[in-house]
């Protein structure tokens, strides 16, 4: 019996086991019926209060993979060249560390750190149990492998259509800037649109516009003089608009 089973409680969400939960993410129903009943048993649930940390980085060890339940959880990631710290949300359904185990990087997983954006309820999987029945089965392991490939593409896929709604954006910022006659090589925005009226204007979501437009800051392409915006580097954003 795993450490885990052997800290089994009868605690149950919404009045739902373990295998309610794992019956209902992608990757769990890729596994024969059997199989996911036999790793219920060996998961718990853990309830865990808003900002809580389950591991600092440099701890997690990828023992245990989650399952989010209910309300979120916060990956930070600790760039190994740069130092930079990167984060990830992940929320209800998201299946967090298996893909580290399967993959076996434990030195990535040294890397992250992991706690609850807000109260947060998980299912604890024994990491190894669930790669080894991938592992072990040639069958489970192609469904995986397609999984993924097919996670890949649609990655991808969203890649390219971010990049498209980006390039609308700064087509129609291109076109809104204008020369300032006194100095021809100052160009800028008198008066920026809202991001809704902007992503009315470029055709895409808010989110998109909102997102385009805080690159081209982040890269001191632009930069806020309110109610405006200046372009710093007018030669660039047409670049980035074609």
């Amino acid at each position: 019996m795993s450490a885990l089973a052997a800290e089994k409680s009868e605690l149950t969400v919404n009045d739902q086991p373990c295998f309610y939960y794992l019956d209902r993410c992608p990757v769990m129903r890729l596994l024969p019926e059997d199989m996911r009943k036999q790793i219920a048993e060996e998961s718990v649930y853990r309830k865990l209060e808003a900002g809580e940390v389950l591991y600092t980085i440099g701890q997690y060890d990828v023992f245990e993979c989650y399952l989010i339940v209910e309300g979120s959880l916060k990956t930070t990631y600790a760039c190994q060249n740069t130092g930079e710290l990167k984060i990830k949300n992940s929320t209800v359904g998201d299946l967090i560390g298996f893909d580290l185990g399967i993959a076996d990087q434990q030195k990535i997983a040294a890397r992250m750190g992991l706690e609850t954006d807000d109260a947060c309820t998980l299912i604890c999987i024994e990491t190894e149990q669930l790669v080894n029945a991938f592992l072990g089965h040639e069958d489970n392991m192609k469904s995986l492998i397609h999984y993924y490939a097919q996670q890949s593409v649609n990655e991808f896929s969203k890649e390219l259509q971010g990049a498209v709604a980006s390039k609308r954006v700064y087509t129609v910022l291109a076109g809104l800037a204008e020369n300032d006659p006194a100095d021809p090589g100052v160009w800028s925005i008198p008066e920026m649109p809202k991001h809704r009226e902007l992503a009315e204007l470029c055709g895409v979501t808010d989110v998109e516009a909102a997102e385009a437009v805080a690159m081209i800051l982040r890269q001191d392409i632009a930069e806020r003089a309110y109610p405006g915006l200046l372009i710093k580097n007018f030669d660039e954003l047409k670049n980035m608009s074609m």
